[in-house]
């Protein structure tokens, strides 16, 4: 299904399984990953919602003069994601799957909006300047 996420009215799709939703996930960006269409993203569309799991998927916000998106918008993408999840899935557990960059921005995310889990996927165990 397709919707919108936060103010900035970012494209994204809802997967939802055929039966009772048991959870659901946020997909986050790599830096260069930035379509909910990558093929990774995708997968995890395919792949989790047969188990229960529901799967949201949006397009990161855009650069601006070819500098990266900081974290801290993000994390207020993230935020809104996970509130269009909840609008679709209730009360069921809510997580954040990020990859690469989208790890960086997964943990802020749950500092600042609590979820049930945090999956990270080539996440660096170093700050993004001493990276």
């Amino acid at each position: 299904m397709e919707t919108t996420v936060g103010t900035a009215g970012l494209p994204a799709v809802l997967d939802l399984p055929a039966g009772p939703v048991r959870g659901g996930l946020v997909v986050l960006h790599g830096s260069h990953a930035e379509q909910h269409s990558y093929f990774l993203y995708a997968h995890l569309a395919r792949l989790l919602p047969p188990a229960g799991i529901a799967v949201l998927r949006y397009d990161r916000r855009p650069r601006i003069d070819g500098h990266d998106v900081p974290l801290a918008d993000q994390a207020e993408d993230a935020s809104a994601a996970l509130t269009e999840l909840r609008r679709h899935v209730g009360a069921v557990p809510v997580g954040l799957w990020g990859f690469s960059q989208g790890a960086w921005a997964a943990a802020l995310t749950a500092v600042r909006h609590p979820v049930d889990f945090l999956v990270l996927v080539g996440c660096s165990a170093v700050s993004p300047a001493v990276q």
